[in-house]
């Protein structure tokens, strides 16, 4: 899983503790875990960001114990998490109770927006890819990619923008 951020703001921690990645499953369902610190302007002294693309079950103790370890390194208690959950029942704060972030109870979540999957038997009606925090207020979100690119192939999930 890959993170992309403004490098002008962010910087991942310089601590080798301070990130995780690796596969829920065997070489399959990746994820990344890294902290950043501010660069810039922000009050926002520092977080945990999580990628992750899950298998279909919410029961992935790799990553929350990858989770759990970053935020003992930093001492980082805010999280945000961006992830394709492929999970069918239960709401985002299920995911985030799974994983044990704190104040996951009040965490803030982007709409579950139909965003899975394009050209497959039943078309976009799987709510998967979630965005998860539990810190800020997630005030608008918009669901990317509709109507669908020219260039899109099969599996592709249309984009959760927060």
């Amino acid at each position: 899983a890959v993170l992309i951020y403004a490098a002008r703001l962010w910087r991942p921690s310089g601590n080798p503790a301070a990130s995780a990645k690796g596969c829920m499953r065997a070489n399959d369902r990746a994820f990344n875990v890294q902290a950043f610190h501010s660069v810039g302007q922000s009050t926002l002294p520092g977080f945990v960001v999580v990628g992750a693309h899950y298998p279909h079950d919410i029961h992935v103790p790799i990553l929350k114990d990858a989770i759990a370890k970053v935020r003992k390194a930093t001492g980082y208690e805010r999280v945000l998490f961006i992830a394709d959950t492929n999970q069918e029942q239960g709401t985002s704060i299920d995911v985030a109770e799974a994983l044990e972030i704190p104040g996951a109870s009040n965490a803030q979540t982007s709409p579950m927006y139909e965003s899975c999957c394009y050209k497959t038997k039943d078309g976009f009606k799987w709510d998967f890819d979630r965005i998860i925090t539990n810190f800020g207020k997630i005030t608008t979100s918009t669901l990317m990619d509709d109507p669908v690119p020219s260039w899109a192939a099969i599996s592709l999930h249309k984009g959760v923008h927060v």
